[in-house]
């Protein structure tokens, strides 16, 4: 798991994988790859892709409970 992979996670929920690449300053298949990346080294898909919104699953979202969220929100 890396930094960048946890602030792509953080910034791109609940939005579009091509609004959060524009937010972060990268192309969508990046995010995409990033992405990926996280959902196989935390061993689930974090993210919805049939939803097209960025919706997480609930393995996503538990992610962005405490206290995990205290490890994915920048600055943590």
């Amino acid at each position: 798991m890396e930094l960048n992979q946890l602030e792509t996670f953080w910034r791109g929920r609940g939005e579009e994988f091509l609004a959060a690449a524009v937010r972060l300053h990268r192309t969508q298949p990046a995010v995409s790859q990033v992405i990926r990346k996280l959902e196989a080294s935390v061993g689930e898909t974090l993210f919805d892709r049939a939803a097209r919104d960025g919706s997480l699953t609930a393995a996503g979202y538990c992610c962005t409970t405490t206290p995990c969220a205290l490890c994915l929100a920048p600055g943590g």
